[in-house]
């Protein structure tokens, strides 16, 4: 009898355990029986709490385990195809089979996939990476150099990106706008796909923007997760570091992010001056005494992060972010002399910058029924603003022949609001939005030239956009209209700006895929040229704003062709840019001295081509995956046609980047000759770039070394002026930078599973200070 009872309890815990954990599993498929490779798929409770949640793997399948008896809602979604919701009565183990996910002809547009998992729509690229980039990886830097994306320059270094062609590179997570240090903090391997969004106009916030990169991030529950990653010279002060935590329970998270990055640095400036003054000229040499002209700076960034994500329903994110940059000295002396003669005097500038900027962003998103959203978003900064600057000529440093000091006590406050609408239907898209930019600032002027500046600025745009598809052909394009405004004292101008984009894309199958791309975008002045202002530079040089500056239009066309096969692709892109009346510099002389002052031009145009090949993941010698290479090249002819002055400029330029992989370890090399900028009369010269780094990666760990400019022990940058009024040559060395080993180190630390929160699509930031640019 007692047998019997023990055998009779034993089966019901075995009932009970195995009602205690209760499996989903499936294939996700698209209309062809294709597998559909990181499909997300979640299981949500009926009060909308996520449950858990995976993704498909390179087969499509999917299991989700440990679940308990009850109602659930299991949805799959892709971005490019329509999601899947299936309701779930679950009191036993659940086999789905194939779960097809109809193509969305709208929100993706034509899809080519590649044997290296890239996917081409209408306005960008998605890349999922591959197992062997994954594996090859630690984070999310580490990621986007062995993606090898066309255009996008990525230095594993400094942790930052470039795009050639010209234009910042803006950076999101999961479609939030962050730093690039925050990007940092990603480890490859939680990432799911890549989206490069190349000239993204205004949906992103900035007209002048190159590309985005949005990373978007493995889906994950409750629980934290704390990173951390140190960067760092052993042999000067040179460091980049972050710190990040983040909290989650049920649909909230709450985060923290800190950055800090300081440097210090001795200088030494070569340049020759001309200065036809009129009735005289000044042909003077400059060179620098490197031991006196120290610098030293701090930047120390600390965001605070809310945000609320309930399923399919509503999103809210809130940044409040405090930004303090403080540069105590940026000092230059150096020894000056007229050319042919052998008496010589000494100039000297003591810089001193420091500048506060809190802000706050909030964010909501809203799912309306039949295919239905609206994004708001609204944005509060305030930027407060202290330079101190002194310039002295002198034989005797107790006599000087010239003392000129710039005291500037600036704040801006400004507000930026903007609403988005989209509406789906079965083959198109509509969409709609407006933005307003309001802002304000007071700067104060002490010193030689004393005076006070009170500015008012705003800027609205509304625009239209319909996106669809016919066969192969994918298409998208928007109607926008523009209206800037400025006063200052009496002063006052508005500015309309019609605003078109059009988008086209062919999806050539195997052979490859073709996107063309034309927008027309304002450039608006900014509150530091629009000043009606003037300070000296220098005994002979004045900087002087113009209030009178116009709104100007950017014109852009361009076309790429890219092609993949397996592990290797190629990207060919031409792209031409057209300026109508920009603002670039003016040179003239005015009772003896050399005025600098902005002005609307006659045109500035460009014309770009550049390819990029590249093997990804290679097998040498035997070794699986052992050989990533890529190499890009292209030529920009520049065309500048001023009111007093026409310019042509040509130039080629080139990279290489090698990485070795084995195991846990890896060994990056690359050379960059990098693209000098040409605008106005002014060409701006960079260093090209050599840099090697050996790292090693385990799970959450990371450690290294690298080493920056090895072959040369300055690092060097240049300037030139081809103006027939006061032309210079310039180069400026940097002894700490030249053969620079810096030592790496990263860890995360995860407890309990994260939400996944919702994305943003929204995106405001203000960074103009509206004070007068000294650095001529």
């Amino acid at each position: 009898m007692k047998t019997k009872l023990f055998l009779l309890l034993l089966v019901l815990c075995v009932l009970s355990a195995q009602a205690q954990h209760l499996s989903v599993k499936g294939r996700v498929t698209d209309a062809s029986q294709e597998a559909i490779i990181a499909a997300n798929v979640s299981l949500w409770a009926t009060d909308s709490t996520l449950v858990t949640g995976v993704t498909s793997d390179a087969q499509g399948k999917f299991t989700l385990n440990k679940i308990k008896a009850g109602n659930y809602r299991l949805a799959i979604t892709f971005i490019g195809y329509q999601s899947e919701v299936i309701l779930l009565k679950l009191n036993n183990n659940l086999d789905l089979g194939d779960v097809q996910l109809q193509e969305d002809a709208v929100s993706l547009g034509e899809v080519t996939v590649s044997a290296s998992n890239v996917l081409q729509r209408v306005d960008r690229q998605i890349i999922l990476p591959t197992e062997s980039q994954l594996k090859r990886s630690f984070g999310a830097y580490d990621l986007l150099n062995n993606l090898g994306i066309a255009r996008l320059q990525v230095d594993n270094f400094t942790n930052s990106m470039s795009v050639s062609g010209g234009g910042a590179v803006q950076t999101r997570i999961n479609g939030i706008k962050v730093t690039d240090k925050e990007i940092a903090a990603i480890r490859a391997k939680d990432v799911l796909r890549v989206e490069f969004i190349e000239d993204p106009g205004k949906q992103y916030g900035d007209d002048e923007l190159g590309a985005v990169v949005n990373i978007i991030l493995r889906r994950r529950e409750t629980g934290g997760v704390v990173n951390f990653q140190l960067s760092d010279s052993p042999h000067t002060l040179w460091g980049e570091n972050f710190l990040s935590a983040k909290f989650n329970y049920k649909n909230s998270e709450w985060g923290i992010d800190y950055f800090n990055k300081n440097g210090k640095y001795h200088s030494r400036l070569e340049s020759h001056e001309t200065f036809h003054l009129g009735d005289r000229t000044i042909d003077r040499i400059k060179e620098g005494i490197e031991d006196e002209s120290p610098a030293l700076s701090f930047i120390n960034n600390l965001n605070l992060t809310y945000n609320l994500t309930k399923a399919d329903k509503y999103v809210f994110n809130a940044i409040f972010r405090n930004n303090l940059n403080n540069a105590p000295y940026q000092n230059e002396l150096n020894r000056m002399w007229a050319v042919g003669s052998t008496e010589s005097i000494y100039s000297y500038v003591n810089n001193h910058t420091s500048s506060y900027s809190p802000a706050l962003d909030l964010y909501f998103q809203h799912t309306l029924p039949h295919q239905q959203s609206i994004q708001m978003n609204v944005t509060g900064t305030l930027i407060h603003t202290k330079n101190n600057r002194k310039y002295k000529e002198y034989k005797d440093e107790n006599a000087p022949l010239a003392d000129i000091q710039t005291l500037v006590d600036g704040d801006k406050r400004s507000v930026i609001g903007e609403a988005i609408y989209e509406k789906s239907f079965k083959d198109v898209k509509l969409s709609g939005g407006a933005r307003h930019y309001q802002m304000r600032t007071e700067n104060e002027y002490k010193g030689s030239n004393p005076t006070t500046s009170k500015m008012d600025q705003s800027q609205t745009s509304a625009f239209f956009e319909v996106q669809g598809k016919v066969k192969d052909f994918s298409y998208a394009g928007s109607v926008g209209m523009t209206r800037a405004w400025f006063k200052e004292s009496n002063e006052s101008h508005a500015y309309y700006t019609f605003t078109p984009t059009v988008r086209l894309s062919y999806n050539m199958k195997k052979a490859g895929f073709l996107r063309y791309r034309f927008n027309i975008s304002p450039a608006i002045p900014s509150l530091g040229s629009l000043t009606d202002v003037e300070q000296a530079i220098d005994t002979i040089q004045i900087v002087r704003g113009n209030p009178l500056l116009k709104t100007y239009q950017q014109f852009t066309n361009s076309l790429s062709y890219s092609y993949s096969k397996k592990q290797f692709n190629a990207n060919l892109s031409v792209r031409h840019q057209y300026y109508d009346s920009p603002i670039m510099e003016s040179i003239f002389v005015e009772d003896g001295k050399l005025i600098l002052k902005d002005e609307n031009q006659r045109s500035f145009q460009s014309l770009n081509a550049e390819l990029m090949v590249g093997i990804n993941g290679a097998t040498l010698f035997g070794l699986k995956d052992f050989l990533t290479l890529y190499a890009s090249g292209g030529y920009t002819r520049s065309w500048s046609e001023g009111l007093e002055y026409s310019h042509t400029y040509d130039e080629f330029y080139y990279s290489v980047m090698a990485q070795l992989q084995y195991k846990g370890f890896s060994l990056l090399g690359q050379f960059r000759k990098v693209q000098n900028n040409f605008f106005g009369e002014t060409i701006k010269k960079n260093e090209n770039q050599t840099a090697f780094m050996a790292m090693y990666a385990k799970q959450n760990f990371q450690a290294g070394m690298g080493v920056l400019f090895p072959f040369t022990n300055n690092y060097k940058v240049g300037k030139e002026r081809i103006s027939e009024v006061a032309p210079f040559r310039s180069e400026t060395f940097v002894k700490e930078t030249g053969q620079m080993l810096i030592l790496r180190v990263g860890y995360t630390f995860e407890f309990g599973r994260r939400h996944k929160a919702g994305n943003k699509g929204l995106n405001n930031s203000d960074t103009d200070s509206g004070i007068i640019d000294m650095q001529r």
